[in-house]
């Protein structure tokens, strides 16, 4: 089970029953229960909760609309808490800790929804991914969840001498080849296009000069034009040029009668998306505006992830930036940057490798600003 923030998500444990073993309460050094050092903490009981998915073709709207309509928490004795709609369109019912018997309300649930959904009732041990449910779970449930789940499908052995090598050598490629590709790329770019390489080295200048010349987190916040050069980079030369994933479950991709069975590889053309003129008019043409914050809206959702989307997304996505940002400022704060008659113009892209590459070097000329 994973527990993520991405989206404002997490993974949430339902359980009818508080537990309140003392081996899961933090403790001290030499074993004393940390809630006994200072003031008491009360532990969150846990509620509750009916699940309603909706069936192929219907959504949360459909269920809520049916279940306003035909059910009546208080004729059934339910306290509901919150309502809330999981990552799959369900409707999550949370009962209030002072619901008794809550089977007169989940079957009036069923009948609501008998057509258009499928009902559950939350035991113990049932988990499930919400939308913003901040202060909801406990962190005791978010304990819980993963010692069981490690329990049950971490297979512990001792690592070897190829498990270290292989550790070394994604650590080289997702953290050093990334890296300096992107920037090689974005320094062609800006090579040939001089006027966007003068604007950008402008803003280089002008907010260093404000930070006394350090090159910070703040001061690198602030450079937004560096942003969307950098964003333009990874649209036209996805370091990714496909992301590949596994069905963890059949689908069946909706308005056809393909279906996807478990376990199916799919992969999905980055390179293909960004350079779709549907989302982004005359792709080959290097041009950072579409990224500015107004632009940025009229993207469509999954047209452009060149770290991926949702809870898998690139952990290193933030390290990545900031890495490829550093390194342009203090390039393009002491340096301008020009073709050279061995520059390849246009470049020509290695079509074989796994990471975007150019099939043979990258020259540029770098002269000394003069200040």
């Amino acid at each position: 089970m994973e527990v993520s923030r991405s989206h404002k998500k997490k993974q949430i444990t339902h359980d009818a029953e508080a537990t309140t073993s003392e081996a899961r309460k933090p403790q001290t050094n030499d074993g004393s229960n940390l809630n006994s050092l200072g003031e008491t903490k009360k532990k969150k009981p846990r509620t509750k909760a009916v699940l309603v998915q909706p069936v192929e073709g219907r959504t949360y709207a459909d269920l809520l609309k049916e279940i306003k309509a035909k059910v009546n928490p208080t004729t059934t004795g339910v306290d509901i808490k919150s309502i809330k709609q999981t990552k799959n369109g369900g409707v999550l019912l949370e009962m209030g800790h002072k619901t008794g018997d809550s089977s007169v309300f989940t079957e009036a649930v069923k009948s609501a929804t008998a057509n258009i959904g499928t009902v559950k009732a939350l035991i113990p041990t049932t988990t499930i991914e919400i939308r913003d449910i901040d202060g909801v779970t406990s962190v005791d449930d978010i304990r819980e969840a993963l010692l069981r789940d490690l329990k049950q499908t971490v297979e512990i052995r001792q690592m070897e001498d190829d498990d270290y090598a292989a550790q070394a050598h994604s650590f080289l490629l997702a953290g050093y080849h990334t890296t300096a590709n992107t920037m090689g790329f974005a320094l062609f770019e800006l090579a040939t296009h001089p006027n966007l390489q003068t604007r950008l080295q402008k803003e280089i200048i002008s907010i260093l000069n404000k930070h006394g010349g350090e090159v910070t987190h703040d001061s690198l916040g602030e450079m937004t034009y560096l942003d969307m050069v950098i964003s333009e980079t990874l649209r036209k030369y996805p370091i990714l040029p496909f992301l590949d994933r596994r069905t963890l479950r059949d689908y069946k991709i909706p308005g056809t009668n393909i279906v996807l069975e478990k376990g199916t590889s799919v992969f999905i053309p980055l390179l293909g998306l960004h350079n779709d003129p549907k989302y982004f008019p005359s792709p080959n043409e290097f041009n950072p505006e579409r990224f500015t914050l107004e632009n940025r809206k009229s993207i469509p959702n999954y047209a452009y992830m060149p770290f991926g989307e949702g809870p898998r997304k690139c952990i290193g996505m933030r390290f990545g930036l900031m890495k490829v940002k550093t390194g342009l400022v203090h390039l393009l704060s002491k340096f301008e940057v020009r073709p050279c008659q061995q520059t390849m113009i246009p470049l020509v892209v290695d079509k074989s490798g796994m990471m975007m590459t150019t099939e043979d070097s990258m020259p540029l000329t770098f002269n000394r600003i003069k200040t």
